[in-house]
């Protein structure tokens, strides 16, 4: 293994010493016209050289061992593959490779499986030339890329986390808590209603912001 990690560090080395200060990136996608479309646009950006093309799973593994790219734009549907499960391989093996999706696809199942796959950036086919090479370029810097036209998407998807946790906190309430917030919610306290033991109001207030927090 270690024999392995370092002829994989050693060829590194040998492509960055081949291209210095500038990105590599590994082009990926089914058709020829799309491979073809983004060399010619990209070939444009100085920062920016392509190392290789692949139009299936398995060449695209071929290619990203050979070529060390520090990107992959690639598409989520690959012919009969996923992107997706070649962004989960090359993310397991090589966390700190940056992957951009870019594709036509705007399903929202899509799109979420890409980023827990660990995708850094998801653009749509529709983009201009400049705003695919701007966010290559902003990949290789470790930062994040989302086209615009998916920030509802986004903003669900926040709104859906936020609505899940919501139960979280209310179990996270021990059963002493529960019984002082169904007792509070259950009596409505007169002069003639028999005593009954409230809570401090400190300990109210804690557990009423502890149950709507959100």
């Amino acid at each position: 293994m270690w024999a392995r990690a370092c002829v994989g560090q050693g060829a590194w080395l040998k492509h960055r010493m081949e291209t210095p200060g500038q990105i590599r990136v590994l082009l990926v996608d089914d058709s020829v016209f799309v491979l073809h479309g983004l060399k010619t646009i990209l070939k444009k950006t100085r920062s920016i050289v392509i190392v290789g093309t692949a139009r299936t799973h398995a060449e695209a593994l071929t290619a990203f061992r050979q070529c060390r790219p520090d990107v992959v734009l690639l598409d989520v549907h690959m012919g009969a593959a996923s992107g997706i499960g070649l962004c989960e391989a090359i993310k397991g093996a090589f966390p700190s490779v940056g992957i951009l999706f870019l594709t036509a696809c705007q399903d929202r199942d899509l799109f979420r499986s890409a980023i827990n796959a660990g995708a850094q950036g998801y653009l749509l086919k529709s983009c201009s030339a400049g705003e695919i090479a701007k966010a290559v370029e902003t990949i290789s810097e470790g930062k994040a890329v989302i086209d615009p036209r998916l920030i509802p998407q986004v903003m669900a998807w926040i709104r859906d986390e936020v609505q899940l946790s919501r139960p979280q906190r209310t179990r996270a309430c021990s059963k002493a808590d529960h019984d002082v917030l169904s007792g509070m919610a259950a009596t409505r306290v007169t002069k003639k209603s028999p005593k009954i033991a409230m809570p401090r109001p400190t300990r109210a207030r804690r557990l009423f912001k502890a149950s709507t927090r959100g």
